[in-house]
């Protein structure tokens, strides 16, 4: 059975998890609607953000693009697009739609 993790559970050493905002919530990134309100409008450089990642979100920012299309207008290697879409997403500051679409929140 899951005593070991129950009993974690049970002395406060670990947190249930039940969804995917409980992880973001653990992992202290919040997803609250009224943050990605208050995000929308503001340029790259109001957010603190890394190069990699302000290069994407003005990309972005301009419009819609699939992956295909930034990966070919920033010429960044695929794994590192991957990571920096993957924490803009995290952040609240883009979604992918279907499709691999990127856009803003």
């Amino acid at each position: 059975m899951s005593f070991g993790t129950n009993e974690l559970i049970r002395k406060g050493m670990a947190e249930p998890v039940f969804s995917a905002e409980d992880l973001l919530f653990h992992l202290g990134i919040n997803t609250e609607c009224s943050k990605k309100s208050k995000l929308r409008g503001r340029g790259s450089n109001e957010l603190k953000l890394t190069g990699n990642q302000k290069i994407l979100f003005d990309l972005i920012e301009l419009g819609e693009k699939n992956f295909d299309e930034i990966c070919e207008l920033t010429q960044l290697p695929v794994e590192v697009l991957n990571l920096h879409l993957t924490e803009l997403e995290f952040s609240g500051l883009i979604k992918q739609l279907p499709g691999r679409i990127y856009t803003l929140s």
